[in-house]
């Protein structure tokens, strides 16, 4: 009985599989089916075939990396002796997300394309069958293992194979899901803090350049699925900063998977998907491939323009008043004095840059001013500067030894107190961000630590050498008024100046133990004037999505240049008017307390710092515009007409 129920089936399967190259299993939420690619096989002559998925709505399948969740569809072969099947060759998957798991995998229909080399010889002319066992996982809000044997039967011929025109545009389509071979292609990757930049470019045939882009590692543990790969253009390749994932446990060499951009690589209807397969070269190179030579440069002339800098002038009143203190003694002592301030300056740097540099190390995003962000710092200095200003007052008389090491002795012992006004200087200079100053130290976080050091100690050069100068040259002391009753004066108006930065402290505080409350007043400038948001990546890639034109202001209310900024040119009138002729959109990013994303989003534009401001266009692939430290309203109303 058994016998006549196979026999005809056996028929059934001939019949429907020899004429039309395709055998079907159904089940569950996922139909699987064998396609043939040729209606007949040819000795010798490769064939392609698929496995074909249909997964009912809101149900999917796994690509060969199945992400946090899942596993990749198994094809076993059973062929003929003498038949070779290849590797499947998979299309580029989608990222699918069902917090807090992100998968990759296939939605509605997939086909996983192999090819199969017969033996140039045939025994006998009989049909030959196609035989695959299939296991897969169909998951929606659950999952299910899925098994299914699915087999053809095609006739051998001695001609070459007859395509099969049934499934022609599916094998099409398939073929233009693989990713493209990159060997035309200029492909980057290299290790950053929290993980890897990829940077890819085609100099043969230059492409359009992305407005989204995904990475889908073909390794599992090497990156966080679910973290955001932020897309960047620089120096004309796409970069994509990815990740690392915290399940790695060994030393990664090669990045190896596929780019997916779903606007296509060369423009609307063209391949979307790049595979990727490089080794891992090292730090990433400057966003502007600044030389080491030229960031110190620029290191040394932002270390001298920050001593014109507003956080810069109440320590330095006590270097004033150091050398006025000075003039009247040996050559050397006053050399001496401005080595050791010069020194004090110097060691800070390191200091800072050493505990910039270890944090950095351990996975913390920080930046230039990180110490500001921390309310107990804050309070230690402005307790310090209080004292300061009292004593400048004269309210009381501190004992020598203290004075000495608060920098107002500057007698032959009070090298020291010298020192430690360096150190003080350095100290309160962090809340500015001198012009130069903010490439060359999103330069340094790039750089191995030798070189970021190298870069530290040339913006410390730059602040100490007026000081080194002077004391180098006392003759130019000459212009300096002799010592005399009015240093009292000079010495209160100093007293105030230390008072007005006691204030300002405190208000910083106070910003900062309101925005941990979850009540942060909103901060002074040009935004509350006009609509303003939060700052996030992704609401400005939404944003300029929409068409608008996008202003980012990086500040914080530590920082004094951004606040004589927002006063003096964002909140004037012309520019107002201008941001609302041009209907601009202002994101603030506020970094009075330490923000990893906005930290991430300074060094993706080689800051480590702020004040930082851009100005994206409405059209979104245009690069945004980068505006300086200090800002003019001409400055910011010529970008404005730019874009």
């Amino acid at each position: 009985m058994k016998k006549k129920v196979l026999l005809p089936a056996f028929f059934f399967v001939f019949a429907l599989t020899s004429s039309t190259g395709h055998a079907l299993k159904t089940g569950g939420h996922v139909r699987v089916s064998l396609l043939s690619e040729v209606k007949s096989i040819q000795p010798g002559t490769p064939f392609w075939v698929a496995v074909r998925l249909e997964m009912q709505p809101h149900w999917h399948t796994y690509w060969k990396n199945a992400g946090e969740s899942g596993t990749p569809t198994e094809i076993n072969w059973e062929l003929p002796a003498g038949f070779q099947p290849g590797p499947i060759v998979w299309p580029a998957p989608q990222k699918i997300a069902i917090p807090p798991v992100v998968s990759y995998g296939f939605e509605e229909e997939a086909l996983l394309l192999t090819s199969i080399t017969p033996p140039s010889v045939f025994r006998d002319s009989h049909p030959v069958s196609i035989k695959a066992h299939v296991d897969w996982l169909e998951c929606e809000s659950v999952c299910i293992p899925g098994h299914a044997d699915i087999a053809l039967t095609l006739p051998l011929t001695i001609t070459p194979p007859e395509p099969n025109l049934e499934w022609q545009e599916k094998f099409s389509a398939a073929r233009f899901a693989w990713p493209l071979d990159s060997s035309d292609w200029t492909v980057h990757a290299y290790k950053t803090a929290k993980g890897f930049q990829l940077a890819v470019s085609n100099p043969k045939e230059p492409s359009d350049k992305p407005s989204q882009l995904t990475f889908f590692a073909e390794d599992p543990t090497v990156i966080d699925y679910g973290a955001d790969q932020n897309l960047r253009q620089i120096g004309g390749a796409t970069t994509l900063d990815l990740f690392k994932s915290d399940a790695s446990t060994s030393t990664v060499t090669r990045l190896r998977g596929v780019l997916f951009t779903p606007g296509g690589w060369r423009g609307p209807g063209s391949e979307k998907a790049l595979a990727i397969d490089a080794p891992i070269e090292g730090k990433a190179p400057s966003p502007g491939g600044r030389s080491l030579l030229a960031a110190l440069a620029l290191a040394f002339v932002g270390g001298l323009i920050l001593n014109l800098m507003p956080c810069v002038l109440p320590v330095l009143s006590i270097k004033i008043l150091g050398f006025i203190k000075q003039a009247g003694e040996s050559p050397r002592a006053i050399f001496l004095h401005g080595a050791a301030f010069s020194s004090g300056v110097i060691v800070s740097f390191w200091a800072l840059a050493g505990t910039l540099l270890f944090l950095r190390a351990g996975g913390e995003e920080l930046g230039w001013g990180f110490q500001l962000q921390s309310p107990a710092f804050i309070i230690g200095l402005a307790i310090l500067f209080f004292i300061l200003a009292l004593n400048l007052f004269g309210f009381f008389e501190i004992g020598t030894s203290f004075i000495r090491l608060a920098g107002l002795s500057q007698g032959k012992s009070g090298y020291a107190g010298s020192f430690l006004s360096g150190v003080l200087a350095t100290l309160v200079a962090t809340p500015c961000t001198a012009p130069f100053m903010g490439s060359a130290l999103g330069f340094a976080l790039t750089q191995p630590a030798w070189a970021a050091l190298l870069i530290f100690t040339s913006l410390g050069a730059g602040m100490a050498s007026p000081y080194m100068v002077l004391s180098a040259n006392p003759r130019f002391l000459k212009f300096v008024p002799k010592p005399g009753p009015w240093m009292e004066t000079l010495k209160k108006i100093m007293g105030l100046l230390f008072l007005a930065t006691v204030a300002w402290l405190l208000w910083v505080l106070s910003q900062q133990l309101s925005a941990r409350a979850g009540s942060m007043p909103a901060p002074a400038g040009a935004v509350e004037k006009m609509k303003s948001e939060p700052y996030s990546a992704a609401r400005v890639e939404e944003l300029r999505e929409q068409g608008r034109i996008v202003f980012v202001d990086f500040t914080a209310a530590w920082c004094l240049t951004c606040q004589v900024n927002e006063r003096v040119v964002l909140n004037s009138k012309s520019v107002t008017e201008g941001f609302r002729q041009k209907n601009v959109f202002i994101l603030k990013a506020d970094w009075t307390s330490h923000d990893a994303k906005i930290a991430e989003a300074l060094e993706e534009f080689g800051r480590s710092g702020v004040p930082f401001y851009i100005l994206y266009p409405a059209n979104p692939q245009a690069k945004p515009i980068p505006l300086p430290e200090i800002l003019t309203k001409q400055i910011v109303l010529d970008a404005l007409n730019k874009v």
